[in-house]
């Protein structure tokens, strides 16, 4: 023979308890909606969700919005679309997303400070305040002391929410009366929210582990930098050379007593640009000034001299190299 079930019944410090969870989860999910609907009016709803849809469809790749929910935002009866069928979880996840609000100085995950009352905190607080009557859950039971602090303290946030209409409704539900089977009902609504909650966490520390997988994979297959190699004693020995051959320039065969050397050696030119016309550009007071900046910021690649015979093009490219050999400017 079956046995009866056992008897409900309720005390003082599991009414506490339950009406905690009513307050959060039955008034809570009522003033989150109310905020999000002055910021995005419900009339214009469907043109705020196709707006964002990008940003949606990226936060259910990422499984903070689940199929259900997404559904509830993009229903096959467009008409039937109302933020009254979004649930608290959605709620603050579309506040945080879509609503062009700031996370508080804390960020979206921290109790802010008692001098923050912006939208902002008070949002983060609801999240904060269901986190810590949970914690009770277990027990089931707050008592009164306790109660008190936590209800003063989420009726502040919720009507800053939610504005001063909503302090009547608190202060009503404060003292009314709850019979066993309707507790069990907010007791289980806010552990749904809890759960809800850390299924997000859970599918966002997955993301973020395959994520981590993915980069190790394409770490892998890329291979590793090589090493620029600069061929520094082969350049070295070629500035010697160009000093020993360069620094001299050769005497004529009719006077070969006769040796000059490049280092004190320098005829005055100018730099002129040929374009179908000859025309002067300037005056070059070292040798490197055909290599300087044009008005564009660009340095030549590519540089021709030109002259008649016995202007002295060999002489200045030898002594530009014996320049650059020297380690002069």
């Amino acid at each position: 023979m079956a046995s009866a079930p056992p008897p409900v019944t309720s005390t003082k410090e599991t009414t506490n308890f339950a009406r905690l969870c009513r307050l959060l989860v039955d008034v809570g999910s009522q003033a989150l909606r109310d905020k999000f609907d002055s910021i995005h009016a419900p009339g214009n709803l469907h043109t705020v969700l196709a707006r964002s849809k990008t940003t949606i469809q990226s936060l259910k790749k990422k499984r903070i919005v689940d199929s259900m929910q997404w559904s509830k935002l993009y229903p096959a009866v467009p008409s039937s679309l109302s933020s009254a069928h979004f649930d608290i979880t959605l709620l603050v996840v579309l506040l945080r997303n879509i609503c062009g609000l700031k996370p508080p100085v804390t960020g979206w995950d921290k109790l802010p400070s008692p001098g923050d009352i912006s939208c902002e905190a008070d949002i983060v607080r609801v999240k904060y305040f269901r986190n810590t009557i949970y914690g009770h859950a277990e027990k089931a039971s707050v008592d009164d002391a306790t109660f008190q602090q936590h209800w003063q303290d989420i009726r502040e946030a919720l009507v800053r929410l939610g504005g001063p209409q909503y302090a009547v409704a608190i202060d009503t539900l404060k003292t009314e009366s709850m019979d066993p089977e309707l507790e069990d009902k907010f007791i289980d609504r806010l552990k749904e929210w809890k759960k809800g909650d850390d299924d997000i966490k859970d599918r966002l520390s997955e993301v973020e582990t395959e994520l981590k997988k993915m980069k190790v994979q394409v770490d892998a297959m890329v291979p590793p930098k090589e090493e620029t190699y600069f061929p520094t004693d082969i350049v070295e020995k070629i500035r010697q050379g160009c000093r020993e051959e360069e620094g001299k320039l050769q005497s004529p065969p009719w006077c070969e007593e006769f040796n000059f050397n490049l280092e004190n050696l320098f005829t005055r030119l100018k730099i002129v640009k040929k374009d179908g016309k000859i025309g002067k550009i300037g005056q070059i007071d070292h040798l490197t000034d055909i290599f300087r900046v044009d008005k564009h910021g660009q340095k030549p690649r590519t540089v021709l001299i030109e002259g008649k015979s016995g202007m002295g093009k060999t002489t200045y490219c030898q002594k530009l190299a014996y320049h650059w050999a020297s380690n002069q400017e």
